[in-house]
């Protein structure tokens, strides 16, 4: 996607490289200015999300108004996600958008989908390379976001592959960073490796000082805790067609201790008066700051993680909620809801 943006002739002059004939660096090397945005300059994704913004609102108009809405809720730079009910509107919005941004000279590609009539109305050129010479009586695995989407069984799965790395503060730092958990569906297994970071930290340890014997134990019993990850699978769809709209309701729960807090939204619907749903959606886990704080006082905290995850749900999903639910064991955190009620 970067390649198709161009970068305005007179900002070309911060984008240089250096090339010599054959490889020679004996010869005088050669300079090139760049014309198109490249990979790994930091502005490349902003202008590019740009560009992709700009050719919608100067093309847009030739095609359904709903279209730009699309765009801006359901792309992230140059990835596109979205579910939708109805399998013909699903072919006619892969076809309505992929016409309109090749009028901006972008190609939507590596298309993937859990219906197999909406990845046959698609060009097998521009499905997903293991798409392509599917037999459309089974449908694979592809990583959507640092997930796993199994689109045999529309959900999200993990595959856990912590490379080996020295035993210190760096190499624990660069495992847990390397792990990529955006809606905080594993947040219960990441949260012990953050809470065994800040302890070294605590410990005054260089960053490629070998840790001690306890705490080295301790991570090696976190990684095979952690393998478990894999066993787990997470339903993509939070709501199933049967469900009754008009009842749907989100419950976020809260929690705290003296090491960390968090809060966990849950979307429950009605399938029918004995039947009903209840879909895991986000989920946020903290660590507790290393001044020491009163267990009253971090529960509030995470009510307020909460409250904030509650406005992210409604402003978010495409999804109308008569009312949010939160839920916390803190009486603390209820009476001051109250108390705060009172002097509004």
């Amino acid at each position: 996607m970067f390649l198709q943006v161009k970068i305005p002739r007179q900002d070309r002059g911060a984008f240089r490289l250096l090339w010599w004939e054959d490889g020679d660096i004996r010869r005088t090397a050669k300079e090139y200015c760049l014309t198109v945005h490249p990979f790994g300059a930091v502005s490349s994704p902003f202008c590019a999300y740009f560009a992709l913004k700009k050719a919608v609102d100067i093309f847009g108009k030739e095609f359904n108004e709903d279209i730009q809405d699309v765009v801006d809720r359901s792309f992230c730079v140059d990835d596109y996600l979205a579910s939708i009910d109805n399998v013909q509107d699903a072919i006619e919005l892969a076809k309505a958008l992929g016409s309109l941004l090749r009028k901006g000279e972008f190609r939507l590609t590596k298309w993937i989908s859990n219906c197999l009539q909406v990845l046959e109305s698609i060009h097998p050129e521009e499905r997903v390379e293991a798409v392509r010479e599917i037999d459309f009586e089974r449908l694979p695995t592809e990583r959507t976001l640092g997930l796993f989407w199994n689109t045999m069984v529309d959900s999200f799965e993990f595959k856990v592959r912590i490379p080996k790395r020295p035993l210190t503060r760096r190499g624990i730092l660069s495992s847990v960073a390397s792990l990529y958990d955006p809606l905080g569906l594993v947040a219960p297994f990441i949260l012990p490796m953050k809470q065994l970071l800040q302890r070294l930290g605590k410990l005054g340890l260089g960053w490629d000082e070998e840790i001690p014997n306890e705490e080295s134990k301790c991570w090696l019993k976190i990684l095979i805790e952690f393998q478990r990850v894999e066993n787990a699978s997470f339903p993509r769809r939070v709501l199933l067609p049967q469900s009754d709209r008009s009842l749907l309701e989100p419950h976020i729960f809260s929690d705290a201790s003296e090491t960390g807090y968090g809060a966990v939204a849950y979307v429950r619907s009605y399938i029918s008066d004995t039947e009903i749903c209840s879909r895991l959606v986000t989920a946020k886990a903290r660590v507790a700051p290393l001044k020491v704080q009163t267990i009253p006082r971090l529960e509030l905290t995470a009510a307020v993680l909460a409250a904030r995850m509650g406005y992210h749900l409604q402003s978010e999903l495409d999804i109308k909620f008569a009312e949010v639910n939160f839920w916390t064991d803190s009486m603390i955190v209820l009476e001051m809801r109250k108390a705060s009620l009172k002097h509004s």
